[in-house]
């Protein structure tokens, strides 16, 4: 695989996991199927640029709505 793909799938692999999203979840707010995300986060194909793009939009509202609600429990803890 390309560099850049390789980043990408390892970038999207952890940012999926830290969003608390699971493959399947992921390829369905994406619009990817869910064997195509797996496929491409073991390394064995390629995404369409335009396939890698949703995804990481996806997951940077995942990461931020995650963020915010981490930010909610703190300050109800306080």
């Amino acid at each position: 695989m390309d560099p850049t793909q390789q980043r990408s799938q390892e970038r999207i692999r952890q940012s999926r996991q830290l969003s608390g999203l699971n493959q399947y979840e992921l390829a369905n707010r994406a619009g990817v199927g869910r064997t195509r995300l797996s496929l491409f986060e073991n390394g064995h194909i390629k995404l369409r640029e335009e396939e890698i793009q949703q995804l990481e939009k996806v997951l940077s509202d995942a990461l931020r709505e995650r963020r915010n609600d981490l930010d909610l429990a703190d300050e109800e803890r306080r």
